[in-house]
């Protein structure tokens, strides 16, 4: 509601009293207590009428972050959390409006105003967060906190890190603590993903639920010189309304744009004190972002009778550092049960919401006493459990290859090296945490405040000069040694500042560059199968953290910003194989099988038991991969040409496998970045990817600028150049997105992408295929920042060597929208104007165009051509084709494919057989959400 003209903005709180829970909840249980809660209902509404600051606090740079008018409707007020103003933050913490007690349920609404970015692509976003009471992120913004900090991976978008927390983000590219981010929302719970709900179109028009912005970019106005925080700015611009509401027994449903994006999902969400967060940032990219009509609806809870105790505790020692307890659960009135662990003595911080709790924080070789007790809603405790007492046992480690240890020193403050070097527990080799990772990379934002340390061996397999890459955030030191012990290990590298993930050679925050960077070493000589020790040293203060090493040999290529760390059988550690979550020691290898043949695809792990391993399959041209049915082993065999990756879990953790890619025999590769030169020239004396093995770079350097109009027509936006510097093509942009570097049996070390593509640009390709000529298919590897792809494959049939070319038309790129993102490469068959896909004859010295559309603006990788015979490729599985509105309250829903329709009421089952279903089906709209799926 809104209050009348010229009252302060207040917050209004309603407090009732509802008797009927506790009984209720007696009956369920059986309790003997028949009133043992009360339960508080309370409102809290925002207007932004009139100036916020004296309700809410509001720290940041953003200089004014409430208006007085332009809201919804417009003569209200409105909070800014940010405008198209580069390098913004705003956070915003409320009032607790329950004073203290319990939230056992809660509703959040607004109306959300987003766009107008000043360029292009918008940057970064926001977050909506409902946080605990003991988040560290409350007392940061309530003491003046940055932008930087106690959030979920360091970012203001990605929201708190505990309780329940919604992410806007609008600028791909950074790293949560589960995983990498999108463009679009992300939904957590307690620092734990449960939806990422890509929204790829930019700009997108008011109602239209696949883009994050309420509106259109107006380009013409910040061509004009437009103001920021004028009107003007934000008149495109519509309101929508957003909501988040999280139900008594913790299912959760979020909806914006009258799209219901989660519903009723089942969280594992326990019931605590806690108060509203919002905060955002832009970069050097931004836009808008308004908050009005904010409401707050909580349940919250008085409860005077405890929860019964825990009982039959268990104590196992799965290996040196890891215990696991387990036991029979309590009972409370509420229906809703946590409970508390105790490990000698002292207090573990937070709750086990299931009857079983893993304890990772043990050392080797050394005995611990458990209790546990219940916690309900309200929290009452229970009693504690009988103490359990048990004994880790030694540590035994053997020599494993592909793998380093990793050890974490939590605690310790600072982006400085010393305070780690001179604490008690690294001193004494006390970590706090100890995993096995795969290769000599540690994991990626996962705190704050702390120091790592990876440590292992290194074995060239030939002999010869090396140059060591490093790249760590906060500072970091490399040290090699001069033979397998760790004594004689010197110091040859160090990070200055900080690095961004694999940022080998990026001369940012590295004074010494280009002549002498730090974060690289002088050319080491190795001699072939002798065991080097290495150690990686790291200190992480707040936002991204990060530690890898790669190298190269001394004449080679720079490694690539981004390109994989040192691993496989070049590096090695002591570990125990039957302990920790999973390490992948050996990944899955692409391949080109014959012609009617199949490929064994394998992959190798220690962690531990049991494994479980699981397939998955995306074919090409296909948006995503799908679980293979019944691939569930560590090899498969695999004929279907496409990306084939696996995923390997076990209690501790998951660990996911790099793409194997399976291509069929005598499929051919064009790199974009290889395009022609000197007037219809190509590169004639090395490999090009048209047979055999190519690693990339034959056409480095080649080109200049009088090529314009003959072989490229590419202004080069505002990108760099590093691989084709004479023709200003943007063909500098690496591409080492680990999908992006197989080509069947080999791999490409040496990658970019033509970037930068607007309409009108083009480049050309003359190459020699196979005779006799053959019909192939034609898939693009391409991505877009927001608009839809469209490209064109046309040959140039005649004046390949001249500015006056004659072109065929064989096909487009056109599948009618866009990607998730600039660097979210997808593969599109080249099809006809009606999307048909089209198969083109080809042998001998042909030269291929391709050239982007009105419209498109996008980045190409490279062209696979594949033969139309050869290879096997088996019939489609089965595939929901549309789903239509019928006659009465009924949907149709059509399939093809041999398969079983299953229904279910969440997305995450339990799954159920639509009895005697087939396509096409009718089935009737009941008023509740249903999910439909096709079991092979």
């Amino acid at each position: 509601m809104r209050y009348i003209r010229g009252q302060n903005m207040r917050v209004q709180r309603t407090t009732s009293l509802n008797k009927r829970r506790g009984l209720k909840a007696s009956i369920i249980v059986g309790s003997f207590s028949l009133l043992a809660a009360v339960a508080h209902a309370g409102t809290a509404t925002y207007n932004f009428d009139a100036d916020p600051s004296t309700q809410l606090k509001i720290v940041g740079n953003n200089p004014e972050p409430w208006k007085n008018a332009g809201g919804n409707p417009a003569t209200g007020g409105f909070l800014a959390i940010t405008y198209p103003q580069g390098s913004q933050y705003t956070g915003v913490l409320f009032p607790d409006i329950d004073t203290g007690k319990i939230v056992t349920a809660f509703k959040f609404e607004c109306d959300l105003r987003v766009g107008n970015s000043t360029g292009d692509r918008p940057a970064d976003g926001f977050s909506i967060s409902f946080a605990r009471s003991t988040d560290p992120l409350l007392a940061e913004i309530d003491g003046g906190g940055g932008s930087t900090g106690p959030f979920a991976g360091g970012v203001p978008e990605a929201g708190s890190t505990t309780g329940i927390a919604i992410s806007f983000d609008t600028w791909s590219g950074n790293a949560l603590p589960d995983g990498p981010d999108i463009e679009g929302i992300i939904i957590r719970v307690d620092n734990v993903t449960i939806l990422k709900q890509p929204m790829p179109t930019r700009h997108g028009a008011c109602a239209d639920t696949t883009s994050l912005q309420t509106g259109p970019r107006d380009a013409a106005y910040w061509a004009g010189g437009g103001e920021p925080t004028a009107p003007e700015a934000w008149a495109g611009l519509c309101w929508q309304p957003f909501s988040v509401d999280l139900d008594g027994s913790a299912k959760l449903t979020v909806k914006y744009k009258g799209k219901t994006i989660l519903n009723q999902f089942q969280t594992s969400y326990f019931p605590t004190p806690g108060r509203l967060i919002l905060a955002g940032r832009t970069g050097g990219a931004n836009e808008h972002t308004h908050f009005d009509n904010i409401k707050l609806t909580t349940v919250a809870v008085t409860d005077a009778a405890p929860p019964t105790a825990p009982t039959n505790v268990k104590a196992i020692a799965q290996h040196a550092r890891r215990i696991k307890l387990t036991w029979d659960a309590g009972t409370d009135d509420s229906g809703r049960v946590a409970y508390e662990i105790e490990r000698n003595g002292t207090l573990l911080p937070g709750y086990a919401t299931g009857t079983s709790f893993a304890d990772t924080k043990v050392k080797p070789d050394t005995s611990y006493t458990y209790k546990v007790r219940s916690v309900d809603p309200g929290q009452n405790k229970s009693a504690f459990s009988a103490a359990v007492t048990i004994k880790t046992p030694p540590e035994v480690s053997t020599f494993q290859a592909g793998v380093m240890k990793w050890e974490a020193f939590k605690d310790i403050g600072g982006t400085a090296l010393d305070p780690l070097k001179d604490s008690d527990k690294f001193k004494n080799n006390e970590p706090d945490e100890v995993r096995t990772v795969a290769g000599y990379e540690g994991p990626t934002n996962i705190g704050d405040n702390y120091g790592a340390r990876i440590t292992g061996f290194i074995t060239p397999e030939t002999s010869g000069s090396y140059i060591f890459f490093m790249s760590t955030d906060d500072n970091g030191e490399l040290y090699l040694s001069t033979d397998d012990k760790p004594a004689n290990k010197v110091l040859i590298a160090s990070e200055p500042q900080w690095g961004a993930v694999r940022a080998w050679t990026a001369a940012d925050r590295r004074p010494g560059c280009p002549d002498a960077c730090e974060n690289r070493s002088a050319p080491i000589r190795l001699v072939a199968g002798k065991r080097y020790f290495t150690e990686l040293i790291y200190k992480e203060g707040g936002g991204g953290d990060n530690g890898a090493v790669t190298w190269i040999k001394e004449g080679d290529p720079l490694p690539a910003n981004g390109s994989p760390a040192l691993g496989g059988k070049l590096v090695g550690s002591f570990a125990d194989p039957n302990a920790g979550p999973p390490s992948i020691v050996s990944q899955p290898v692409g391949a080109t099988p014959p012609a009617g043949g199949k490929a064994t695809l394998s992959v190798s792990a220690i962690g531990t038991a049991p494994l479980s391993y699981e397939w998955s399959f995306q074919a090409f041209g296909e948006r995503a991969a799908s679980p293979l049915a019944g691939a569930t082993t560590e090899s498969i065999g695999a004929s279907a040409p496409g990306i084939y990756s696996v995923t390997i879990k076990n209690e501790e953790g998951t660990a996911a496998s790099g793409p194997a890619m399976l291509i069929k025999e005598g499929t051919l590769f064009i790199e974009a970045e290889d395009f022609n030169f000197g007037s219809g020239n190509y590169v004639k004396d090395k490999a090009i990817g048209m047979s055999g093995t190519y690693a990339g770079g034959s056409f480095s350097d080649l080109g200049s600028d009088a090529d314009a109009g003959i072989d490229w027509n590419n202004p080069g936006g505002n990108a760099g150049q590093p691989y084709r510097p004479g023709t200003g093509v943007a063909a500098g942009k690496p591409n080492q997105h680990p999908d992006g570097i197989p080509r069947g049996s080999f791999n490409v070390a040496v990658n970019h992408v033509v970037g930068w593509n607007d309409a009108g640009d083009w480049q050309n390709y003359t190459r020699v295929f196979p005779q006799p000529a053959k019909e192939y298919s034609v898939i693009g590897r391409l991505s877009s920042g927001g608009n839809a792809i469209n490209g064109q494959l046309d040959e140039v049939t005649a004046g390949a060597k001249t500015a006056n070319q004659t072109l065929k038309k064989i096909g487009v790129f056109k599948p009618g929208r866009a990607t998730a993102g600039w660097d979210i490469m997808e593969w599109f068959p080249l099809t006809d104007d009606a999307g048909k896909p089209v198969t083109l004859s080809l042998g001998g010295e042909k030269t291929l165009r391709f050239t982007t559309q009105p419209g498109a603006n996008l980045d190409l990788d490279y062209l696979m051509f594949v033969p139309a015979d050869g290879g096997t490729t088996p019939p489609p599985g089965p595939k929901i084709d549309k789903i239509t509105k019928s006659t009465g309250n009924n949907i149709v829903i059509e399939w093809t494919g041999t398969a079983v329709l299953q229904s279910a009421d969440a997305v995450t089952g339990p799954w159920t057989d639509v009895a005697g279903a087939a396509s096409p089906r009718t089935v009737p709209i009941q008023g509740t959400t249903k999910f439909y799926r096709l079991k092979q």
